[in-house]
């Protein structure tokens, strides 16, 4: 019989599987737009992106260590 605790865990490793997938396919448009704006010429914004790409990067991290700290794995 399975107990909220086990029904919250599953429920949490899905929401942290769906989050870190959504964050990773993001990222990668992020650092298209980037890859673009510095073909343009135009150096802020592709600087400007790749920080926010960083940023993106560092978040699902974050998160992780979060929920792993409540005894989600």
């Amino acid at each position: 019989m399975t107990t909220v605790a086990d029904n919250f865990g599953v429920i949490m490793r899905g929401v942290r599987t769906l989050f870190l997938v959504c964050a990773f396919l993001y990222g990668v448009v992020i650092l298209l737009e980037s890859a673009m704006a510095f073909s343009k010429g135009d150096l802020v914004e592709g600087k400007l992106g790749l920080l926010n790409a960083g940023l993106l990067a560092a978040g699902p991290l974050i998160i992780m260590f979060i929920l792993t700290s409540f005894g989600v794995k």
